[in-house]
């Protein structure tokens, strides 16, 4: 290569560094915070982090998701879109959130928390769903069981059409509370992703600043609020003070205990109808044979529910501890302090970009 053309690509990567770094100098609108020098988050057509003040006159036009945190701050999610006008700001959630299957918003928003609200409420839909499928078999077993015990003629059969319509009559009511269970931890999915979306998610308040640019106010952490989130909806009090993973293992954890305890309750509610079959049995024995047949055969059924139901009040127990160590630890919690790894940025400027390396400590 000659000295000339040496010299030529020299001054050609000096035009190209020269437009950024104008575009560096050109950069005169700034997103504050309140306090100063928290960490904020944006995400969107470009995406920047780092403590305030960002720039964001050179953001392209949409909408951005905007994170924040800092030491005696809650851990702050909004939303702006930025336009010819400037910022407008948003909620992180509106009305909508409720129409929309449980945590699919935090999903969106691209929160992982949204898997345990998404998978608690497939799981408890299926369950209901299977559910009512025994109940229809069940009603049909009880109506045809009533039929039998209108056409019955001879004793046997009499007794044989009672014990069968008492079983299937039983296991209808059975099955009825078993799904009205399953479709309360559906509902309770539901509500509890709507409710955190709309009501518990701190949110930073947008402003125009004196100097031209837009201050963000972040709200104070307080035990007390987190304590109050937690005991509406698990994690949440933790999730608002930036422990989100020790939040959605505390959503995930009750959730699964929840569903644990109700297919155990199912599994009782099974027991306790062999347990009455067997008691039938028992009480209409005619001769010695038949009654110690009978009196073992209720034994047994006896103590397989006894077995299902302290497993059953085990899983409630557990659950509900769950619970409450969940709200003692959303009040106990402070705000979470760790530092980010040295992270680059480029936002496009008139002729150029602005170039940013960022590491926090928050």
């Amino acid at each position: 290569m000659s000295a000339s053309r040496s010299w030529r690509l020299a001054l050609c990567a000096a035009a190209l560094c020269w437009p950024m770094l104008s575009g560096a100098r050109a950069v005169a609108q700034w997103l504050e915070a309140d306090p100063p020098g928290s960490y904020l988050a944006l995400r969107g057509a470009v995406s920047l982090s780092g403590a305030a003040p960002l720039p964001i006159d050179a953001l392209p036009p949409g909408e951005y998701g905007l994170r924040a945190e800092g030491p005696g701050l809650a851990a702050a999610r909004g939303r702006f879109v930025r336009s010819l006008a400037g910022l407008e700001g948003r909620p992180w959630a509106d009305a909508t959130a409720l129409g929309l299957p449980p945590g699919l918003l935090h999903l969106r928003r691209g929160e992982a928390r949204g898997w345990s609200f998404l998978g608690a409420a497939a799981v408890s839909a299926g369950m209901a769903g299977r559910t009512q499928l025994s109940l229809r078999d069940a009603e049909k077993l009880r109506d045809r069981a009533a039929l039998d015990y209108e056409q019955a003629v001879s004793e046997e059969q009499i007794r044989g059409a009672r014990r069968r319509s008492l079983a299937a009559a039983q296991e209808v009511r059975d099955r009825e509370e078993v799904r009205d269970l399953w479709l309360g931890i559906l509902a309770l999915s539901w509500a509890g992703a709507g409710l955190e979306a709309l009501l518990l998610t701190p949110q930073p308040s947008l402003a125009p600043s004196a100097d031209g640019g837009y201050v963000a106010t972040l709200p104070r952490a307080s035990r007390s609020k987190a304590a109050f989130r937690s005991l509406l909806v698990p994690g949440a009090g933790q999730r608002s003070m930036g422990r989100e993973g020790r939040g959605s293992l505390f959503l995930t954890a009750i959730a699964g205990l929840g569903a644990g305890a109700v297919a155990a309750h199912d599994a009782f509610l099974e027991a306790r109808r062999e347990q009455s079959a067997a008691q039938r049995l028992f009480d209409e024995a005619e001769d010695e044979a038949a009654l110690r047949a009978a009196r073992a055969s209720l034994e047994r059924a006896a103590e397989r529910t006894d077995d299902r139901n302290a497993l059953r009040w085990a899983l409630v127990g557990a659950a509900a501890g769950v619970y409450v160590w969940n709200v003692l630890d959303a009040f106990g919690l402070g705000t979470a302090t760790g530092t980010g790894d040295l992270t680059w940025s480029l936002a496009p400027a008139a002729g150029g970009g602005f170039v940013c390396a960022t590491w926090s400590v928050r």
